[in-house]
């Protein structure tokens, strides 16, 4: 079966510059989340979703369950994890984690 959340597509939507696809960034990561409730990774993503559409409590909720899964999460441990992701989707995703409360 295939994924249902794939990061690049995650990370497209959190670029775009008029947040319009943000709302499709929340079904996603719901599905994700139906299938497999432990993903860091569609908790995260949904936690940066909701906090750069300025849900910060709910990004809150969903950035505390992604560390319940990873308690090691932090902003700088997950720049080492993605390296391999350009700097502007970087900064994106990082400021919609840190809007929800990730800390350095």
């Amino acid at each position: 079966m295939a994924p249902l959340l794939r990061p690049a597509d995650c990370c497209v939507l959190l670029i775009d510059p008029r947040r319009k696809n943000l709302d499709r960034l929340d079904p996603q990561a719901q599905k994700a989340l139906a299938q497999n409730p432990r993903s860091a990774q569609a908790w995260r993503f949904l936690a940066a979703g909701l906090a750069m559409r300025g849900d910060h409590q709910d990004g809150a909720r969903a950035l505390n369950e992604a560390l319940r899964i990873q308690p090691s999460l932090s902003i700088s441990n997950l720049r080492a994890w993605l390296k391999f992701m350009p700097e502007s989707t970087w900064q994106k995703l990082s400021d919609g984690l840190r809007r929800a409360g990730l800390t350095e």
